[in-house]
């Protein structure tokens, strides 16, 4: 990372650097995302706001003046779009993910407050993210590759994940984009589904919240091979991830103990395990779910 962007241990210092917004260099003058600053930034200044809090002080964001503008914004992102690894060595999927994803909460929800964005900066991302980075036979978004036989376009599932959950399934081409979620489901992530050992509950979060966005415009045919993957991945999820004491195994995808609990207990939510309001790709009943609940609030509390 470089000198302009070292992270800092207060709140405020953190809030008004590059890090703090989720943003770090991993290539020289790059711009990736990580969202565990904007996940941190963001609710900060809500509860504050919510508090009541006299004086939200707005900080200074000037690496976000980087991309405050629209031909800023449509250069960095259409440059992150298409990775030439042979020529530069460099694989830009990660830092396009991650910077869309932290972009849209930032630029979307009008975040952080005081910083002035370019009036046309919504609409030019909005054209972006649904006209020029969207691979329309596939209705999914990822990253492209250039190599001898031409460029290459992937299939990214935490990418597609990103950018329909934060537009609240307001994207184009939802009978394509369900009949390639279902159609990738065997294959290694970030293309598919799968972890180097199956099922990960991470994945399987995002799989399970694009069908949920998807159902209303799904055809009979679709729901039901949604629903059956629906429940393949609860019945994984139940027998062999969940544990007794409510915690999760760790995967070699978690990245931490803490990890493992979010993202296990995220996929239960987002299936209706524990709420049947939620539940809207089955009328299964699961009696065990509250106990499952109480051990889960117990040792997510210790």
């Amino acid at each position: 990372m470089g000198d302009d962007f070292a992270v800092n241990d207060s709140c405020e210092d953190q809030i008004a650097d590059l890090g703090s917004l989720g943003f770090a260099d991993t290539a020289p003058n790059s711009f990736a995302g990580r969202d565990e600053g904007v996940d941190h930034v963001e609710p900060w200044y809500r509860d504050a706001i919510q508090t009541g809090a006299r004086q939200v002080r707005p900080l200074p964001h000037h690496v976000l003046d980087r991309i405050n503008s629209p031909s800023a914004l449509r250069e960095h992102l259409l440059g992150l779009l298409v990775s030439d690894i042979a020529k530069t060595g460099i694989d830009h999927r990660r830092e396009l993910n991650e910077t869309v994803a932290d972009l849209m909460r930032l630029i979307l929800r009008g975040w952080p407050p005081g910083y002035d964005w370019h009036p046309e900066l919504k609409a030019t991302l909005m054209d972006l993210l649904l006209n020029r980075l969207r691979d329309s036979e596939t209705g999914y978004w990822g990253e492209r590759y250039e190599t001898a036989a031409g460029t290459i376009q992937t299939l990214d599932l935490s990418l597609t994940f990103h950018i329909v959950s934060y537009l609240d399934g307001a994207v184009p081409d939802w009978p394509k984009l369900i009949d390639t979620t279902l159609a990738i489901k065997d294959r290694r992530y970030p293309n598919g589904w799968q972890s180097t050992t199956g099922y990960a509950n991470h994945h399987d979060m995002d799989v399970v919240e694009l069908m949920r966005l998807g159902w209303p415009h799904a055809s009979e045919t679709q729901r039901a091979a949604m629903a059956k993957e629906i429940g393949l991945m609860l019945d994984w999820c139940l027998s062999r991830s969940l544990q007794p004491d409510g915690s999760f195994k760790i995967s070699p995808e978690d990245e931490s103990l803490e990890t493992s609990y979010y993202f296990g207990t995220a996929f239960l939510v987002r299936a209706g395990y524990f709420d049947k309001a939620r539940r809207f790709w089955t009328d299964r009943e699961f009696p065990e779910a509250a106990a499952a609940l109480k051990a889960g609030i117990t040792i997510a509390t210790r």
